[in-house]
């Protein structure tokens, strides 16, 4: 779907479903954590969004920083668009920071921020243009989510790779796939929108969600629709620190990934975290089962049962179910490596 740059009276008087009284708004939630470094920069990239109908809720999850500080001053530039809540609340972590936020939000639509990236000025636009058409198709009442690429930086935004995307080899569509998401989320939750359908079904997200931006893709694919932006929106800058970077993804690293494997120490090592991170994929898929039970249709009650059972089953029957219900990668090497080691 190509996106358009749509005004805010063209959105508002689109035809979406259903007539709808009450005003066009989104919310933008950031949770930030010891984010003195950034955080301006990023506020200042929203505030000259080219779409304006919008209010920035913002969590700090216990910084040791001046970043509450930085947050006041901000806000005292911008009181009628920047609110900060639990000023006291303990630390959450980024996931249940950024529900809590989600909590708060009363708003049409809802986007997710990170404190450290620079959003492009039409960011707001071209993906609220894509929803639009979403809730034109299918209504405003399914749940939809739509996410973009995005450009990737250093810390002096000087470009590493032009889509984060292709940089991770991750294929938006075919990660859209509820079966491939159980694996593998393909939706990064700085670039997403959902509408306050899907916000009210994800609530309350799962202490076993591995992210909130997972957590949210599993039921906008089980139960509405994931759209995409075919183009970069935003910045996304890899300096170090971030709470869950991004990693390059090709064959060579899988390669070198099976040639240090040749060492026992690495062999050990490997198995644990790969056990670990079964274990939490699994517990995801197990908590999501158990919160939409009586939602899902018989066949993805079958598949999520297959998919929580993969760590009991036997080597052969572990790669037949992978097959059968396709919990796969969208990258080939990534399937190898996964079909060699799992």
């Amino acid at each position: 779907m190509a996106p358009l740059s749509l005004t805010h009276s063209e959105l508002s008087s689109r035809e979406t479903g259903e007539h709808r009284n009450e005003e066009l708004k989104i919310d933008i939630v950031l949770s930030t954590y010891n984010g003195e470094r950034y955080l301006e920069e990023q506020v200042d990239s929203i505030i000259s969004q080219t779409f304006t109908d919008w209010r920035l809720l913002i969590r700090d999850d216990g910084s040791s920083d001046t970043t509450v500080a930085l947050i006041q001053k901000i806000r005292k530039r911008n009181p009628d668009k920047i609110i900060l809540i639990d000023q006291e609340a303990a630390h959450k972590g980024a996931c249940q920071s950024f529900a809590a936020l989600m909590s708060n939000s009363k708003s049409d639509y809802l986007m997710f921020c990170d404190q450290d990236d620079i959003w492009l000025s039409d960011k707001i636009n071209k993906t609220l243009a894509v929803m639009a058409g979403l809730e034109k198709k299918y209504g405003h009442h399914q749940p939809l989510l739509v996410h973009s690429d995005a450009k990737v930086v250093d810390h002096n935004l000087k470009e590493l790779a032009p889509s984060l995307l292709r940089y991770q080899k991750i294929k938006p569509i075919k990660g859209a796939q509820l079966s491939r998401l159980f694996l593998q989320n393909a939706a990064t939750g700085c670039t997403m929108m959902i509408n306050k359908t899907l916000r009210d079904m994800a609530l309350p997200v799962s202490s076993h969600a591995l992210m909130h931006d997972w957590w949210l893709a599993l039921p906008a694919a089980a139960f509405g629709h994931i759209g995409y932006v075919a183009e970069p929106t935003m910045l996304y800058r890899q300096h170090g620190k971030n709470d869950l970077g991004a990693h390059r993804y090709n064959f060579m690293v899988a390669v070198i990934q099976l040639l240090e494997l040749l060492n026992i120490r690495k062999i050990r090592h490997a198995w644990r975290k790969k056990h670990v991170m079964t274990g939490r994929l699994e517990a995801q898929a197990k908590s999501f089962l158990h919160h939409y039970y009586t939602m899902l249709s018989h066949q993805d009650k079958e598949m999520l049962n297959a998919f929580c059972s993969l760590s009991r089953q036997s080597y052969l029957k572990k790669r037949y179910c992978m097959f059968r219900y396709g919990f796969l990668y969208t990258n080939v090497a990534r399937n190898v490596g996964m079909f060699l080691l799992r």
